[in-house]
């Protein structure tokens, strides 16, 4: 008898034990899909709340495109890419950049070790602004975010955002370097989803071969896929900024046919379209442009216009800006 209650008792304590199984197993897939359906959609919406009409975020932007640099103890950079999400063609482009790009600014030349040489420690966040800025203008291509690290770092991040590394790596670059996990998140899932086939690399020695290839890589966007022909008017009398401009746009698909300097200044500048389509609002959000005007407003005051879908006119405020 006792026989027979011990192995009833234990029979039952087997089937407890299996149902907790099989419970803690449920509950622990049912608590991952939540999480996961809760960061891939309510942070990626809250994301985008969060920025502003004029930063590039991934929610928005057809083509993210990120810069890390990782440097070592002594400033030596040991890694220096430009990272596009391309959400189009469900793809992520990496081009790794040469350390001796000679970068303009302030009449100055420099390559990207000595500019981050010469700002401050305790003045990092107005630095980033500033290191963004001056990579933006010379690569002439807007990006979200550029994240520095040290050399061990670099490679965690890097494996992070392109769906290398595990979801716990995920966590620790965050606390290693202080980044907001919504931005982490959206381009670690966005990778970890993609095959070998879905990355490609390229080897940057040079502006005119990283320009060749964005403007390869661009033309699936909303700019290049309507193909509309640009004019660009420098209507400020400061020499060079339609060329500027010209090569922005041209790195973003855009099929600009001619550069013309005004011999009128204008204080604002405005975008004249023959017909209003999404590249239109799109080129004008490229620039930070929120004048659209319609050819039929302003005559043959461009004449432009007769040869051009559209034109973009530089003004005195892009100069103040």
């Amino acid at each position: 008898m006792k026989t027979a209650r011990k192995s009833r008792k234990k029979s039952k304590l087997i089937s407890k034990f299996k149902s907790i199984l099989v419970y803690s197993f449920i509950s622990i897939f049912v608590i991952g899909f939540l999480v996961n359906t809760f960061l891939s959609n309510i942070l990626e919406y809250s994301f985008a709340l969060a920025q502003t009409s004029e930063k590039i975020d991934f929610k928005s932007s057809e083509k993210y495109p990120i810069i890390i640099i990782g440097k070592n103890s002594i400033g030596e950079i040991k890694g220096f890419d430009l990272i596009i999400f391309d959400k189009n063609l469900k793809k992520v482009i990496e081009y790794n950049l040469s350390s001796k790009l000679v970068f303009e600014s302030l009449d100055e030349q420099k390559n990207i070790e000595e500019i981050l040489t010469q700002y401050k420690k305790d003045q990092q966040s107005l630095d980033i602004e500033k290191l963004k800025k001056i990579i933006e203008d010379n690569i002439a291509l807007g990006v979200g975010d550029v994240f520095i690290s040290n050399e061990n770092e670099y490679k965690t991040l890097k494996n992070v955002v392109t769906g290398r590394a595990s979801i716990f790596e995920l966590w620790e670059i965050k606390e290693s370097l202080h980044l907001p996990l919504r931005d982490l998140y959206l381009m670690y899932s966005f990778s970890k989803n993609l095959e070998f086939k879905d990355f490609k690399k390229y080897d940057i020695s040079s502006f005119s071969s990283l320009d060749s290839s964005l403007r390869e890589n661009y033309l699936d966007s909303v700019i290049g896929k309507d193909g509309l022909s640009i004019s660009i008017v420098n209507a400020t009398g400061v020499s060079g900024l339609a060329r500027e401009l010209g090569r922005l746009l041209s790195n973003q698909g855009g099929r600009v046919v001619d550069l013309a300097n005004s011999n009128d200044v204008s204080k604002e500048s405005k975008v004249i379209f023959k017909s209003k389509t999404d590249s239109v609002k799109k080129i004008a959000d490229v620039i930070g442009i929120s004048t659209l005007t319609p050819a039929s407003e302003v005559g043959y005051t461009y004449p432009e216009i007769i040869k051009s879908d559209i034109v973009v006119v530089i003004g005195l405020d892009k100069v103040e800006k």
